[in-house]
């Protein structure tokens, strides 16, 4: 096994989705020694189909050009709900989308990202991921485990962009403030190929007595039709669980084929859950350690932010690094609090947002959400 020379780094960012990449983006404009770490190589899918247009001057200052040019974005002609009273409408206030916005390939979008912050001159790591991570000497040492071999480095900054589940490496504490345990379960059908490249150009989106539901189609003509509820409603067992979300599925009236496909993947067992709860980790900042995008903040998905706040997130790390107050205590609890305003203000719109659906106010779901 090859071993790399030592790294000798301002930041090492441990994750590459929406923050991380703009993070060491950012940082490499600003002329920081940056290397980002990602664990795929993002060919599998990723969850998050839809971006609105206040992301564009993120995308702007790092580099990456407009939405309407790129491959893996296409306009969203707005949502299609059915929630309380609301009838089915282009426009419903929970999604918060702001003038145009776009459905995306995800996993393209992620990439392209990652490309970007390299071309800015970040070093990137794909199918990478951290070994060893301690303090020595007041910097961080560490080890590196990539296709290439072994590189072990020093760095100021760990930013841990490590997304809204898993483990933060570094970190002084684990714990977090959650509002709730959503998870997202994923189905996917159609492609290039078939008709679901006809493409359904609005985000359908209906609520269920113990969730809600999603669809839309992406750029490539996937069909993405995702269920949402709390983790611990789910019944134990592959066939219990496909009749639970069947029985949900037969509460609301998506498009056709997306009902077609939801009903296939069900029967056949195949579908992908993810993490979509809120939540606040307890420590956000340490010693030159700092959480950024959904390892720090977690928005639910109705609130329509997540890669628009993952952004910003990202960039905002990025200029505190940067600031050469950083170090300074009036800093970082400005940062702090500005964290922790921004966290409120979504708690208060998801409470605002579950609030509008009364039809299924008696069951656990809604309950947790209105009460």
């Amino acid at each position: 096994m090859s071993r790399e020379p030592e790294l000798d780094l301002d930041a090492l960012i441990i994750g590459g989705g929406p923050a991380g990449s703009a993070c060491a983006n950012r940082l490499a404009r600003g002329g920081a020694r940056v290397a980002i770490v990602e664990a795929t190589d993002y060919s599998a899918f990723r969850i998050g189909e839809v971006i609105d247009s206040s992301a564009q001057s993120h995308l702007s200052s790092l580099g990456l050009e407009a939405l309407e040019t790129q491959a893996w974005a296409s306009r969203c002609s707005g949502v299609m709900a059915k929630w309380g009273s609301l009838a089915s409408e282009p426009r419903v206030p929970m999604l918060k989308l702001q003038g145009r916005s776009y459905r995306l390939d995800r996993n393209r979008f992620d990439q392209a990202l990652f490309n970007s912050a390299e071309q800015a001159g970040a070093a990137g790591f794909t199918r990478s991921r951290v070994t060893n991570l301690e303090i020595d000497q007041g910097k961080w040492k560490f080890a590196l485990q990539s296709s290439e071999g072994l590189a072990q480095g020093r760095t100021e900054w760990i930013v841990a962009a490590t997304g809204r589940n898993r483990r933060a490496p570094g970190t002084p504490s684990q714990s977090k403030h959650r509002l709730d345990r959503l998870i997202a379960i994923a189905m996917i059908g159609g492609g290039e190929n078939s008709e679901a490249h006809i493409l359904q150009e609005a985000l359908h989106l209906q609520a269920a007595s113990s969730g809600w539901w999603y669809s839309i189609t992406t750029p490539s003509g996937r069909i993405v039709v995702v269920f949402l509820t709390d983790a611990d409603l789910l019944p134990a067992g592959k066939r219990a669980q496909s009749e639970f979300m069947l029985t949900q599925l037969c509460q609301v009236a998506l498009p056709v084929l997306t009902t077609k496909i939801a009903e296939t993947c069900l029967m056949e067992y195949r579908w992908s859950g993810f993490g979509a709860g809120s939540g606040i980790r307890t420590i956000g900042m340490a010693q030159n350690w700092i959480a950024t995008g959904d390892a720090l903040t977690a928005y639910d998905p109705l609130c329509g932010k997540g890669i628009a706040c993952a952004l910003g997130s990202g960039i905002e790390t990025a200029d505190l690094i940067l600031d050469s107050s950083s170090h300074d205590g009036t800093a970082r609890s400005k940062w702090a609090d500005r964290v922790m305003r921004q966290y409120n203000t979504h708690a208060v719109e998801r409470l605002a947002n579950y609030g509008l659906e009364r039809r299924f106010s008696k069951s656990t779901f809604w309950r947790r959400r209105q009460d």
